[in-house]
């Protein structure tokens, strides 16, 4: 018996605003509560379809011990679907906790021309990383990526992830999708999500579980994704740039004397 079964959505009737984006694939749990936006998931791509997990606990399988890998063997059973059954060349996989807002769709456009344009393993609609930028609207991660709710893979990247052992691996953006090189994302967070406690988070290491709880206080980000996202960009990106700059500045004059 299958631990996946997949749904297909009704095309929207207006074009997608990611015509070069092949499919949105959403993963989430047969049992889950969550309440999908679908007319906005429609809007995005332009084919949509649900994967539904029933869970390790409910569907053995081997070599997955908790809901982190669990997360990760429903990805490399959503890569390999792909690789295997389609021709696509970049779709977009989020999971279903993704806030698909209005605002999003006018920036969409920018992120469709450039995956048409420029090689890449990932394009992340948001996560956090130190953030270089490649440019005026689009960022490249260096290192470390959190957050992998809203992401679009090439197939070199789901390649990639459909070849990774799943032994020690526990989270899908931290032990995966970090080790990638191209790994791009937006100037402004666009789907986003927040952070209540899940089973999933207990799993988190002690500093992003401390993060975590810190930022839900401070910022109310369990509840809502503003202004936390905003603040976490810009830290990412303009906050890392001065500081770095300061720090090399500095080190270069001390050298000099």
């Amino acid at each position: 018996m299958s631990c996946y079964s997949f749904e297909k959505l009704d095309p929207a009737k207006a074009r997608p605003v990611l015509p070069n984006v092949a499919a949105t694939y959403v993963l989430t749990m047969l049992d889950s509560t969550r309440q999908l936006d679908k007319e906005r998931l429609c809007r995005l791509t332009p084919h949509t379809y649900i994967q539904y997990n029933k869970g390790f606990k409910k569907c053995k399988k081997p070599g997955v011990h908790d809901t982190g890998q669990d997360i990760i063997h429903a990805y490399q059973n959503l890569a390999s679907h792909i690789l295997s059954e389609t021709t696509f060349e970049a779709v977009l996989i989020l999971e279903d906790d993704a806030i698909i807002t209005e605002d999003c769709f006018k920036y969409l456009t920018d992120v469709d021309r450039f995956i048409a344009e420029h090689a890449f393993d990932v394009y992340s609609l948001c996560s956090t990383g130190f953030m270089l930028p490649y440019n005026m609207k689009h960022r490249l991660i260096m290192g470390t990526l959190g957050s992998a709710n809203a992401i679009i893979w090439s197939r070199t990247g789901l390649e990639k992830l459909s070849s990774v052992d799943l032994k020690q691996r526990r989270h899908v953006d931290r032990d995966i999708i970090s080790k990638f090189d191209l790994k791009y994302t937006y100037w402004r967070p666009l789907i986003m999500q927040t952070f209540p406690l899940t089973e999933n988070s207990r799993n988190w290491s002690p500093a992003a579980r401390a993060a975590r709880h810190g930022a839900a206080a401070f910022l109310n980000w369990h509840r809502k994704p503003q202004p936390g996202w905003n603040i976490a960009y810009m830290c990412c990106g303009p906050v890392f740039w001065l500081t770095s700059t300061c720090l090399l500045t500095q080190a270069f004059r001390k050298a000099r004397h």
